[in-house]
C-alpha cells in the first residue's frame, strides 16, 4: 500500500558504501537492481499521481462544459422570461388606457 504522506520528489538516501561488495569497492548486481527497483517504485508512484491529474482534468473539463450549457440554457429561460414581462407591461398600459376610456364615457354619460 502507497504511503500518502510519502513524496515521490523527496531523495530518500542511498548508501552504496555500506552495500559494496567486499573485494572490490563496487557494487554488486545486487545493489545496482535494488537502486533500479526504487526508482521504479518513484517513476510508479509518479504515474499513478500523473494518471489521478488526467482524470481531474477530464472531471474539470466535463464539469466546464455542463455548467456552459446550464448557463446557455439560463439565459434562453431569461430571454423567454422578459419577452413575457414586456408583453404583460404592453398589456397593462394598453389596458390602463382601455380603462381610461371607459371611464371618461362612464362621466360623459353620467352627464
Amino acid at each position: 500500500m502507497e504511503d500518502v504522506n510519502s513524496s515521490v520528489f523527496v531523495n530518500e538516501p542511498v548508501n552504496l558504501l555500506d552495500n559494496m561488495a567486499e573485494s572490490g569497492g563496487e557494487p554488486t548486481n545486487r545493489d545496482i537492481m535494488n537502486c533500479l527497483n526504487a526508482i521504479k517504485c518513484r517513476l510508479d508512484n509518479v504515474e499513478k499521481k500523473l494518471t489521478s491529474i488526467a482524470k481531474l482534468e477530464e472531471c474539470f473539463s466535463n464539469f466546464e462544459k455542463d455548467i456552459k450549457c446550464m448557463c446557455l440554457a439560463l439565459e434562453t429561460r431569461i430571454k423567454g422570461v422578459e419577452q413575457r414581462v414586456d408583453r404583460l407591461e404592453h398589456d397593462t398600459e394598453g389596458s390602463g388606457i382601455a380603462v381610461a376610456e371607459v371611464t371618461s364615457r362612464v362621466e360623459h354619460l353620467e352627464k
